[in-house]
């Protein structure tokens, strides 16, 4: 077995059960069966140990919309202990060539970043050429790059500037996006300590 979260942007729909299902088939041909837990989370069973091998080793799956993010199943796993460490954000590529717009390598330049989820329909029709914009699932546990060193076929590197749109806060004491350590409820206020021992 295998746990996975399911990340979407704010406003987008979530998945029923049999839509994930459905979705996944489309992007994978997977046999495996999924079990909704509450709060995004889903465990999936598979029909054998190198199935589960297959998928884990994708590490995460870009469903358009969002982004199903597998992890090790665990006996006592509870979603309401679970940290919420990823966030997408759209991610501006600024000074890029036009020989780089290409949806794919659009892809394995963000995947530098973390898992890309989709690109804006201006790139794509390349109507405003002044940076390339990119939607990715983005790992807040550590700091996103503000460059990437792109190599070129002749052999040249190619530095460019990333710029995050709306980049979320981040807990560096609980651990979960969406707010900042002087705001984490996990915090025990000093003062508030000495009035409960009184």
């Amino acid at each position: 077995m295998l746990l996975a979260r399911l990340h979407l942007a704010s406003g987008e729909k979530p998945y029923s059960p049999a839509d994930l299902h459905k979705k996944l088939s489309q992007v994978r041909d997977w046999a495996l069966a999924s079990y909704p837990m509450g709060k995004g989370y889903f465990t999936f069973s598979f029909a054998s140990d190198a199935a589960v091998s297959m998928v884990w080793a994708q590490g995460a799956v870009s469903l358009k919309p969002g982004v199903l993010r597998f992890m090790r199943w665990t006996p006592n796993f509870s979603p309401a202990n679970q940290r919420n460490t990823n966030a997408q954000v759209w991610v501006r590529l600024w000074d890029l060539g036009l020989q780089f717009w290409e949806p794919v390598t659009l892809f394995e330049i963000a995947n530098g970043i973390g898992v890309p989820v989709k690109i804006d329909q201006n790139t794509l029709e390349r109507k405003f050429g002044l940076f390339a914009r990119v939607l990715v699932d983005v790992d807040l546990t550590s700091s996103p790059p503000c460059e990437l060193a792109i190599r070129r076929s002749n052999g040249e590197v190619a530095v460019v500037e990333l710029e995050y749109e709306r980049l979320p806060d981040f807990c560096t004491h609980c651990g979960n996006v969406g707010h900042r350590v002087t705001a984490c409820k996990l915090v025990q206020k000093p003062d508030s300590a000495a009035r409960i021992r009184e």
